[in-house]
């Protein structure tokens, strides 16, 4: 089978039930993005290497130019996500691979957010959108070894954890263990059924 660059949608959009949506990230959600992580900076560096290269409105705005450039590319999109209106995290595909029909996914959720099976939710409709529309055949996550709320949401998907890179990232002061997760295709229709 060969795999379009033109089954990446244009415009993609999602609306998950009445209070839930995603939506790819534009310039226009650049100051929501800041201010989300600046409110919540706290809790987000405790998973994700980033933040502090995020100082200002204009730092969101780069790294949505960077996401809106490998859209445009087909390889890759972020991709926002909004609860009852406000905006609470991202997902997205870091890097889809349409050779090799495989994409790596990452995500992060307000603290607030969590516990409610919401990532999950959403998790589902990105896997749905890379397996169903994208036909891909792998999804992969990587995930910081210590944030065990991310590594439960990737097995309850059905994701099965494939070994540890061991102190793979910078996280500020120290070095963090990664865990990586595959998914297959084949088995996310057998877990479907």
């Amino acid at each position: 089978m060969v795999i379009s660059p033109n089954m990446i949608k244009q415009n993609f959009q999602v609306v998950l039930d009445e209070e839930t949506e995603l939506k790819l990230l534009s310039i226009a959600d650049a100051d929501t993005l800041f201010e989300t992580i600046a409110t919540h900076r706290k809790y987000l560096r405790l998973f994700l290497p980033w933040l502090d290269r995020v100082q200002a409105p204009s730092d969101s705005e780069k790294f949505i130019e960077v996401s809106s450039r490998q859209f445009e590319e087909k390889s890759g999109m972020q991709v926002g996500i909004w609860f009852r209106k406000k905006f609470i995290g991202v997902i997205g595909f870091q890097k889809i691979d349409l050779r090799n029909r495989k994409v790596s996914l990452g995500f992060w959720l307000v603290e607030s957010a969590q516990g409610h099976g919401k990532m999950t939710q959403v998790c589902l409709a990105m896997l749905k959108y890379a397996f169903n529309d994208l036909k891909l055949n792998r999804a992969s996550l990587r995930l910081p070894s210590s944030n065990q709320r991310a590594r439960k949401i990737a097995e309850r998907l059905g994701f099965s954890h494939e070994g540890d890179l061991k102190q793979a990232e910078w996280f500020y002061d120290h070095f963090e263990d990664n865990a990586l997760y595959g998914l297959l295709e084949s088995t996310w229709r057998d877990i479907r059924r």
